[in-house]
C-alpha cells in the first residue's frame, strides 16, 4: 500500500493507493492549527503503507512536519519525496533544469495522460495559476504561471483602505459594488487566460487539446470559461500513482 501527499502552498492533500485504484484521504490547509496532528490521526486510521510518496512544493518547514508525525505514526513506512525528472511516465519536460518545473505541474501532467494519452492543457487552480501544455505524444510544450484569482484579489485588498472583503456570493459580471467588480474582475481575468491558452494551444498544435482543471479553485473557474473543461480534483495524486507504479 502507498501513501500519496501532495503538499501545496496552501493545503496537504493525501490518498492512499494499492496499485489499482486511489482510496480517498482528505485535505488540511497547513495554515490551520492542530494540522499536523489531524493529518497524524487520520494516517493512522488508515491503513499501513510500506511506502509514502512525496510531492512538495511547499515549504521545507511543512516537509519536515510530515516525515516527523509518519515517523511516528508509521516508522516502518519509507518517504520518497519526487522530483521532476527530463522525462518519465509518458512526459518529456521542456525545461533545460527539470527539476525547476514544479513536481506538482509535472504529476497533473502525468495525471492527464493516464486518464487520456491527447494533446492537454492542465491548469492548476490555486494560490498560483500554472497552466501546462502537451501534445499527443506527451511532450510538453511549456507553461505559464500566474496568481490565482484569490491572491489576486488579496493583493488588492493589501493594498487599499476604502475596499472590504465581500466574502462568498453568486458569481457576476458587471458588479455594482466595488467589492463585487474586484471579485468579477480577478475571476474573469483567470478564466480569460485558461482561454487564451486553450486557443494558444489549439492553433500550435492543429487541434484543440482537452482542458483538465484541478486545484481548490478549479470548479468556480469552469464556470467562467468559454471552453469546456474537465474538473479533475486529484491530479496530482493520480500522477503520483502512476509514478509510485511505475518505480
Amino acid at each position: 500500500m502507498n501513501l500519496l501527499l501532495d503538499l501545496g502552498n496552501t493545503r496537504l492533500k493525501w490518498a492512499w493507493h494499492d496499485g489499482a485504484a486511489l482510496r480517498p484521504g482528505g485535505a488540511l490547509a497547513h495554515a490551520e492549527p492542530g494540522w499536523a496532528q489531524a493529518f497524524g490521526a487520520a494516517v493512522h486510521a488508515g491503513p499501513a503503507p510500506s511506502r509514502a510518496w512525496l510531492a512538495a512544493v511547499g515549504a521545507d518547514a511543512h516537509v519536515a512536519v510530515i516525515e516527523q508525525v509518519l515517523r511516528r505514526v508509521h516508522p516502518a513506512c519509507a518517504l520518497v519525496r519526487v522530483h521532476s525528472p527530463a522525462a518519465g511516465a509518458g512526459v518529456v519536460n521542456a525545461y533545460s533544469d527539470p527539476q525547476r518545473l514544479g513536481v506538482d505541474r509535472f504529476l497533473a501532467l502525468v495525471g492527464a495522460r493516464g486518464r487520456a494519452p491527447t494533446a492537454a492543457l492542465v491548469a492548476g487552480c490555486g494560490t498560483a495559476l500554472a497552466i501546462d501544455a502537451i501534445d499527443a505524444e506527451g511532450r510538453h510544450l511549456g507553461g505559464v504561471i500566474a496568481p490565482g484569482a484569490r491572491r489576486m484579489r488579496e493583493a488588492v485588498l493589501a493594498s487599499t483602505a476604502r475596499v472590504l472583503p465581500r466574502g462568498e456570493g453568486p458569481p457576476v459580471v458587471f458588479g455594482r459594488s466595488t467589492e463585487e467588480g474586484l471579485d468579477a474582475g480577478c475571476a474573469l481575468a483567470a478564466a480569460a487566460l485558461v482561454d487564451r491558452l486553450a486557443d494558444e494551444a489549439a492553433a500550435l498544435l492543429g487541434t484543440a487539446p482537452a482542458l483538465w482543471l484541478h486545484g481548490g479553485d478549479a470548479a468556480a473557474l469552469a464556470g467562467r470559461l468559454r471552453h469546456r473543461a474537465s474538473l479533475a480534483p486529484d491530479l496530482v495524486l493520480e500522477g503520483l500513482a502512476r509514478w509510485a507504479d511505475l518505480a
